[in-house]
């Protein structure tokens, strides 16, 4: 599955979405750390499907969605559970911090 893109519209049916538990990385285009995170999107969606979804929101397509989940650092990654932010990780992360945010919060180890 791919990385979902998440504005206004869809936010609230991603995150409700099964008991899959959910990841949405913030960021903004213009932020070069959130770009190198959104470029490895695709390989979380495919490492890790059907046991997380994966989602970006940018900053300039949906601005409320941040001001709703407090986000002041770029970029920022919550995994929702059941609808309700569980875990953030803020600021620059390699690709390994972020598996191991997933697999430290979920227990998973695929």
């Amino acid at each position: 599955m791919r990385p979902i893109r998440i504005g206004y519209l869809n936010y609230e049916s991603f995150l409700s979405k099964d008991k899959c538990p959910a990841m949405l990385v913030f960021g903004a285009v213009w932020d070069a750390q959130s770009r190198n995170l959104f470029s490895d999107l695709d390989y979380y969606a495919k490492k890790y499907d059907k046991k997380i979804r994966i989602g970006f929101v940018e900053y300039e397509y949906a601005s409320d969605i941040f001001t709703e989940n407090n986000i002041t650092k770029l970029p920022t990654v919550i995994i929702f559970e059941d609808g309700k932010p569980f875990k953030t990780l803020e600021g620059t992360c390699s690709r390994d911090t972020v598996e191991s945010f997933i697999r430290h919060f979920f227990g998973f180890y695929p």
